[in-house]
């Protein structure tokens, strides 16, 4: 069972039930399950699929908007996929844009750093401008549990205002009653946890000693917070850390403390003052234009 939740005001709640793959699927890729409903004007948005069984490469979208869309996909070896993608709707063609010649990708890093220095640890990839102005994730992390099992329970879904549905005529399959419920859980004897910081393309960025300090600061303080306070990973998952995190490379290295980090980046984001934007907070404004038939906007190269 694969499960997703996005936390945005308006509430919304949406449930596939079970619903067999058929063989003939099978090697079939990009099919969709969508579920449309109107929503109420609101700031915020709650909407929450569950999936009990689905053929590989089934893509379910838990939230979609005139912009974007949220959702999961599934994937072989029972291994799934969240999808988040933004996009202009409105804009058409407007916004595509042709880069000629060779990207500077290090003045592409000096802006990154400019406006969003997270951008460069995370990734980042502007598809509006010919698909070519990006720069991938420098830190990576996956979790492995070994020697997982089942660990299967259940309960009663207690109804406190229809406890017996047949008086109203109705049943437990329309949702009333006291429901029991079977759950099935996953233990395991280890869970790790492995993070990968790549060095080498965080220097390769040239952005002299201090910024590329700060990045590294920023991505260890980031696995410490992960280590310490970030690790309830879904409902009944809570874990916590066993010991001291071992690095293998570079040999000898040990992974700073919090406190340490904290006050190193300090010192570091003062000596970087002069490489952020002024105000450090930008402000945007977008404003709708009507859509334009015949050419597509071009876009100027960055200078070099």
């Amino acid at each position: 069972m694969c499960r997703v939740a996005a936390f945005l005001s308006v509430f919304a709640w949406a449930l596939i039930g079970a619903s067999p793959a058929g063989e003939k699927l099978k090697g079939i890729a990009c099919r969709s399950v969508h579920l449309w409903y109107p929503a109420a004007v609101g700031t915020a948005f709650y909407n929450e699929l569950t999936v009990y069984k689905s053929a590989d490469g089934t893509f379910f979208m838990v939230c979609g908007w005139s912009k974007g869309y949220f959702g999961i996909q599934e994937l072989a070896n029972g291994k799934k996929l969240v999808i988040f993608s933004v996009w202009e709707a409105a804009a058409g063609d407007t916004e595509e844009a042709e880069v000629a010649g060779c990207v500077n990708l290090r003045r592409l890093a000096e802006v990154c750093f400019k406006y969003d220095p997270n951008s460069l640890i995370h990734g980042v990839f502007l598809e509006k401008i010919a698909g070519r102005l990006r720069h991938p994730r420098a830190l990576s992390a996956f979790i492995e549990a070994r020697g997982a099992r089942p660990a299967d329970s259940g309960g009663v879904k207690f109804d406190r205002i229809l406890p017996k549905p047949s008086v109203a005529g109705l049943g437990a399959e329309a949702g009333y009653g006291n429901v029991p419920f079977h759950r099935r859980e996953f233990t395991a004897e280890a869970i790790t946890a492995y993070f990968t910081l790549d060095l080498a393309q965080l220097r390769g960025y040239g952005l002299g000693d201090h910024a590329t300090d700060l990045l590294i600061a920023l991505s260890l303080w980031k696995i410490r917070r992960f280590l310490e306070t970030g690790l309830r990973l879904r409902t009944a998952c809570d874990l916590e850390l066993v010991g001291e995190p071992v690095v293998k490379q570079p040999t000898g290295f040990q992974l700073p403390t919090t406190a340490a980090l904290t006050a190193a980046l300090k010192q570091l984001i003062q000596a970087c003052q002069a490489k952020f934007a002024k105000p450090p907070v930008t402000e945007l404004t977008w404003t709708a234009e009507a859509k334009k038939s015949g050419k597509k906007a071009g876009a100027e190269k960055p200078a070099d």
